[in-house]
Formats: C-alpha cells, sequence, structure tokens
C-alpha cells in the first residue's frame, strides 16, 4: 500500500515537471500590422465602384482585442471588428486574425485578406503579398507604403483598406468562369476617428 502511494505521488510530480516544461508559445499582432489593419471606432471609409459608380460607407462600430488559442500551446492575438456597410458588401463582424504558423497570422475580413509575416513575393494557403508601392496614386490621393495581396487588396497604414478588386462571372457547364466582370471598389473619402 506504502509503495502504491509512494509510486502515485511520484507519478504526478513528474506529470507536474514534463507539464511545466512545455513552453506556450505566443504569437501577437505587430505595430506594423496594426497600423494598417486597426483603426479607432468610429472611424469610416467611403468606396466607390469605378465600373457602376456604386457608393458604400463602411462604419467601424465596434473592436475587440483578445487572445485564442491555435491549440494547446499557441496562443495568439485575435483582433474582432465590427462594420457596418451602407452597400451591403461582405465587411461586418469578422474575426481579423488568426495563427497558422509560428511566422504567420492571417488577417482578413470575408473576402479581404492582409497577411502578417510574409515577405513580398512569397505564398501561402490563405493568399500571397504580391506587391509593395513606397507611394500609390488614386483619385486625387497619394498613398503611403501601400501592400497589396492577391493583386486585389490594397492596404495602407494608419488608413486600411484603399482599394478592392472584386470579381462577379458566370460559370458555363463546365464550371468555366465566362463573362468576367471586374470592380474597382477605391477609397474617395475617409476619417480615422483619434
Amino acid at each position: 500500500m506504502k509503495k502504491s502511494i509512494l509510486l502515485i505521488i511520484y507519478s504526478l510530480l513528474v506529470t507536474i515537471f514534463l507539464t511545466s516544461c512545455i513552453k506556450e508559445e505566443e504569437v501577437n499582432l505587430t505595430d506594423e500590422t496594426k497600423s494598417y489593419i486597426m483603426q479607432p471606432v468610429g472611424s469610416w471609409w467611403i468606396y466607390e465602384d469605378s465600373l457602376s459608380g456604386a457608393i458604400d460607407t463602411i462604419e467601424l462600430i465596434n473592436q475587440t482585442l483578445s487572445y485564442d488559442y491555435e491549440d494547446t500551446n499557441i496562443k495568439f492575438e485575435k483582433l474582432f471588428n465590427g462594420f457596418s456597410s451602407s452597400y451591403g458588401q461582405d465587411f461586418g463582424n469578422v474575426t481579423l486574425s488568426d495563427s497558422y504558423s509560428s511566422k504567420h497570422m492571417l488577417v482578413y475580413r470575408p473576402n479581404v485578406v492582409y497577411i502578417q509575416g510574409l515577405e513580398l513575393g512569397e505564398e501561402s494557403r490563405f493568399g500571397d503579398y504580391t506587391a509593395f508601392f513606397s507611394s500609390y496614386g488614386m483619385n486625387g490621393s497619394v498613398f503611403e507604403n501601400v501592400k497589396v495581396f492577391d493583386n486585389l487588396y490594397f492596404w495602407s497604414p494608419n488608413i486600411g483598406l484603399i482599394k478592392k478588386i472584386t470579381i462577379d462571372y458566370t460559370l458555363d457547364s463546365n464550371w468555366t468562369p465566362i463573362d468576367t466582370t471586374y470592380h474597382y471598389w477605391k477609397l474617395t473619402k475617409y476619417h480615422i476617428n483619434n
């Protein structure tokens, strides 16, 4: 009986020791990433579709920064932005970050991609970092340090998404896209709440 109790105590101590040796990994949004995707609540952006002339006003109505776990030992910073859209675009109430390795962190809105940690030209399972412009002119404005993902999503620090290209198409009987139309949603006006 005494040996059984000692064996149980010894096993318990070994288990506690081994689990305390497992280091929890923490992956955080960098300050650079936050400058691209995290603006103050009350900020708004007005986009115009260059094809149809449709206008969409996006407003950031709430924001939460918290931590979540990819698995038992990877803790990652998670940003939740709640948006309203006057045009009904898919911008609202989404989680913007999710760790998929210790190097990368996916940052997304539905159909809008920003990926932390990719080098220019690098591809990932969630999207590609396809271009960088130290300055990018659009609608009479010049935006600095613009990062482009998948050749569709253009981001500028301290502003956010400045351009989004959406693609409409019809599929033929072989599931091949036909009648492809590109919509260039360009930022025309914005206010970053301070």
